[in-house]
């Protein structure tokens, strides 16, 4: 999927202020990519898989890690349970 044109210069402003330039900075590296193309500006994040570049892998480990603590939590006190109710039955 090619990003849009406004997303690409909104990109270049962005860098413009970053590189400490404003509008002229920004009017310049317009400019430069009219003239040579934006293929060098491609961006790391168009090649990660859509749950890293979305933001999602981080939130989606930690609900895994937590089901996984929970899942075993919930066993092992299930397994504490039945053995406090065998020991009932004995006494």
């Amino acid at each position: 999927m090619q990003p849009s044109v406004t997303k690409r210069l909104e990109q270049l402003h962005k860098l413009s202020i970053i590189d400490g330039g404003g509008a002229e900075r920004a009017a310049a590296l317009i400019e430069l990519w009219l003239e040579t193309g934006y293929e060098h500006l491609d961006t790391i994040d168009r090649h990660l898989p859509y749950l890293v570049s979305s933001g999602w892998d981080i939130p989606l480990i930690i609900l895994i890690f937590v089901w996984i603590v929970f899942y075993i939590f919930r066993h092992c006190w299930k397994g504490f349970r039945s053995s406090e109710r065998s020991k009932e039955k004995v006494l």
